[in-house]
C-alpha cells in the first residue's frame, strides 16, 4: 500500500506531499482544482505514456515518488520477478519527466526498465477510472472479467492452451504453405534455377583463369618477342651464358691458386647452372605459346556465360556455386515437406482434439465459477440498494475456438422483477452499471494480491440513499485493501479515515494545485460544501457534522466486530 506520495512539479502541482491511511483515503475538491493530477500522477509513477505537456510548464524536470509497504503475500510475488537482492517490507519507487519527454525510473536507488515498472506494480494497484465501467458495455470483454474470478487451475489451463494455439496456427501455416499454388511456383522456379545453373558445370577460380588466358592470347606477340629476345641475349653466342662460362673458368683458376676462394667458385657455378635452367624454362615457355582463333572465340563464350549466371545468382562464382546449394536444400526440404503433408495432417488432428479438450475443461471451471459469481454479485448489489435484481453469466458455444476458448461470454441483468434478462449494455444506467462495477471490484479483491485500490469517482451516477450504501461497502472494503477515493457525494466524503482537500490557488499569476490533510472540523466544512454547493448554510453543516458523526460510529462498530 501506498504509505507517501511526493509530486513534483507536475502539471499544476508544484509541490506537495500526501500521507495516505492504510484504510479509506478521500480527496475532494472543487472540479477542476486537480484531483485527478494526483490519480494521474500515479498512473504515470506506475509507467503511463505521458506527453511532455505533463510536466509544469517552465520546469525542466518534474518528479513522482512513493514509500509503498509491501505485505507477504506481494513480496512473495515481487520476488518472483527478481528485481530488488534483499527485498523488505517498505520500498520506494520513483519516477522523473525531463522536458525533453526523457523519463527515468527508479526502485529503492537502482534504474529499472519501463517494462519492469509495469510488473512491479501490476502486483500493487488496481485503478478505477471514471469511464472504466464502459468496459463492461463491451460484450466482448466479459470473457476477460470472468476470468479474473477463476481460480489458478484456468490460468494454467489458458496458458496450456495459448501454447497448443500457437502450435496449431504454425501446422495451418505449414498447410497452406504445401498445399498452395505458391508452393508449387516456388518449387518449379527454384527448379529452373538449379538447371539453369547445373548445365554450366561451373567451377571455382575458373573465370580467373579464363581471364588470364585471354589476356595471354590478347599479347601473344609481345609474349613471342620478348621470349625470344631473352634467348637471344643469354644463349647466342657470345651472348650471356657463354659469358658466364668463361668467368667459371678464370674462377676455377683463382680457387685452384688461392684455396680460401672455393666459395666464389660454388657461387658462379650455382648462377650459371641457374642461368641455364632459366634459358630452359624461357624456351619451354615460348614454345608453348600458340592458340587459334576458336579458343579465343571459347574463352569469350565461356565468359559470356559465367556473366550471365552472375546477373543472376550472385557477384562471383563462388556466391553462385553457394546459392545452387542453398537452392538444392530448400528443394529438398520442399519436397520432404510434401512428402510429409499426411504426417502435418495426422498433427493438425490431434492438435485440434487436445484443444477441444483444453476449452472443454475451462468452459466447465468458468460454468461452475459463473454461478458462484452470479451469487456474489446478487449479493453485493443488494448491499447496494439494487434489490430484486437478476444478474446472469451467459456462457454458450461458438463454432470457433481461440486462445480463450470456444465460450461465448456476456453478462445479462434484470433490474426489476419480472423482466426478462437482457444484455447489460442495453438497460443499465450509469448508476446501476458504476454499483455492477464496483461490486465486481469488491469480488475480485478478496483473491487478489493488490493492497491499493483507486477509484476515480466510482460514484458516478449515484446519489440519495444508494450513496450511503456504497459508502458503507467502501467502509467495509477499505478493512481489507488500503483505498483512494475521488468523490463528489458527502456520504462517502464522511466515511474517509482520511480525507483531503484538493484545492488551487493563484500567486505570482499562476495557478497551483495543493493538498490539505482535513481535521474533524475541516473535513465537516468540506462534506458541508459538497452538500449545499457555493455557499455553505448552518443547516448544511449541521447535516454534514452529524452525516460525518454517523460515519465515525459505523466505522467503529465494523470494527468491533472484524
Amino acid at each position: 500500500m501506498i504509505k507517501n506520495l511526493k509530486i513534483q512539479n507536475i502539471a499544476l502541482i508544484e509541490n506537495i506531499e500526501l500521507d495516505f491511511s492504510e484504510r479509506l483515503n478521500i480527496l475532494s475538491g472543487e472540479t477542476g482544482s486537480g484531483k485527478s493530477i494526483i490519480i494521474d500522477s500515479i498512473c504515470f509513477l506506475m509507467g503511463k505514456k505521458v506527453e511532455r505537456e505533463f510536466l509544469r510548464n517552465n520546469c525542466e524536470k518534474g518528479y513522482v515518488e512513493a514509500l509503498i509497504y509491501l505485505n507477504e503475500d506481494i513480496i512473495e510475488e515481487v520476488k518472483k520477478l527478481d528485481i530488488i537482492e534483499n527485498i523488505d517490507n517498505y520500498i520506494i519507487v520513483s519516477r522523473t519527466l525531463f522536458s525533453s519527454g526523457r523519463t527515468i525510473n527508479k526502485l529503492c536507488g537502482k534504474t529499472i526498465s519501463l517494462t519492469t515498472l509495469k510488473q512491479l506494480f501490476s502486483l500493487l494497484i488496481d485503478i478505477h477510472g471514471q469511464y472504466e465501467h464502459q468496459f463492461l458495455l463491451n460484450p466482448n470483454k466479459h470473457i476477460d472479467i470472468l476470468d479474473k474470478f477463476i481460480l489458478e487451475e484456468v490460468k494454467i489451463l489458458k496458458k496450456d492452451l495459448y501454447e497448443i494455439t500457437k502450435e496449431y496456427k504454425n501446422i495451418l501455416i505449414k498447410i497452406k504453405k504445401l498445399s498452395s499454388e505458391n508452393s508449387e511456383e516456388k518449387l518449379k522456379e527454384l527448379n529452373f534455377q538449379i538447371n539453369d545453373i547445373e548445365k554450366y558445370n561451373l567451377q571455382e577460380n575458373e573465370e580467373e583463369e579464363l581471364l588470364n588466358r585471354k589476356k595471354i592470347i590478347n599479347n601473344y606477340k609481345i609474349l613471342y618477342e620478348n621470349s625470344s629476345e631473352i634467348l637471344k641475349i643469354l644463349y647466342d653466342d657470345n651472348g650471356a651464358l657463354d659469358k658466364i662460362y668463361n668467368t667459371v673458368t678464370l674462377v676455377n683458376q683463382i680457387s685452384n691458386i688461392d684455396n680460401e676462394q672455393s666459395n666464389l667458385l660454388t657461387n658462379i657455378n650455382n648462377i650459371y647452372t641457374n642461368l641455364t635452367d632459366f634459358i630452359h624454362l624461357i624456351n619451354r615457355y615460348r614454345d608453348s605459346l600458340n592458340y587459334d582463333d576458336n579458343e579465343f572465340d571459347n574463352i569469350e563464350n565461356r565468359l559470356n556465360d559465367i556473366y550471365y549466371l552472375k546477373r543472376k545468382y550472385g557477384n562471383n562464382i563462388s556466391e553462385i556455386l553457394e546459392y545452387y546449394n542453398r537452392i538444392c536444400k530448400e528443394v529438398e526440404s520442399i519436397n520432404l515437406e510434401k512428402n510429409n503433408l499426411f504426417q502435418v495432417y495426422e498433427s493438425k488432428k490431434k492438435c485440434e482434439h487436445k484443444i477441444l479438450e483444453y476449452c472443454q475443461k475451462i468452459s466447465e471451471l468458468r460454468k461452475n465459477c459463473a454461478m458462484n459469481l452470479e451469487s456474489k454479485i446478487k449479493d453485493s448489489l443488494n448491499d447496494l440498494g439494487m434489490k430484486n435484481i437478476n444478474f446472469k453469466v451467459s456462457i454458450e458455444r461458438k463454432k470457433e475456438f481461440t486462445i480463450n476458448g470456444f465460450d461465448n461470454v456476456e453478462f445479462l441483468i434484470s433490474t426489476n422483477e419480472g423482466e426478462p434478462l437482457t444484455s447489460l449494455h442495453k438497460i443499465a444506467s450509469g448508476g446501476e452499471m458504476s454499483r455492477v462495477m464496483f461490486a465486481m471490484k469488491l469480488i475480485l479483491a478478496e483473491n487478489d494480491y493488490k493492497d491499493t485500490f483507486i477509484f476515480d469517482e466510482i460514484d458516478s451516477g449515484i446519489s440519495g440513499r444508494t450513496a450511503q450504501l456504497l459508502a458503507e461497502q467502501l467502509a467495509f472494503f477499505a478493512l481489507k485493501k488500503q483505498i483512494i477515493c475521488i468523490t463528489h457525494l458527502p456520504q462517502i466524503a464522511a466515511m474517509g479515515d482520511k480525507h483531503f482537500l484538493i484545492y488551487k490557488k493563484f500567486n505570482n499569476n499562476r495557478n497551483y494545485t495543493n493538498v490539505s490533510n482535513l481535521d474533524f472540523d475541516n473535513s465537516v466544512n468540506e462534506i458541508a460544501r459538497l452538500i449545499s454547493g457555493v455557499q455553505i448554510t448552518k443547516m448544511a453543516i449541521t447535516s454534514a457534522r452529524e452525516i460525518k458523526n454517523m460515519a465515525i460510529s459505523l466505522k467503529k462498530r465494523i470494527d468491533n466486530n472484524i
